[in-house]
């Protein structure tokens, strides 16, 4: 999921990418329902391992799914 970067607060509108079923990449958009920033401190993506890394975002999508990313663009 790339995207341009910012900062959104929880409750806030924003669109991102995800990855369709044919490796394409899809727009989607929703709103932010965690931060997880504080939890992620100065780890960054560097937790000790090479899977399940954390993410700082947590999105409710439209359509009903909850996904996680650490870049979003901000709906005006």
């Amino acid at each position: 999921m790339k995207h341009r970067s910012s900062v959104a607060p929880v409750g806030e509108r924003v669109r991102i990418q995800i990855n369709g079923p044919d490796d394409s990449t899809v727009d989607a958009t929703g709103k932010v329902v965690a931060d997880y920033s504080d939890e992620i401190g100065n780890t960054g993506t560097d937790v000790g391992r090479d899977w399940a890394r954390p993410h700082r975002y947590a999105i409710a999508l439209d359509d009903g799914c909850l996904v996680f990313t650490d870049t979003i663009t901000s709906i005006d």
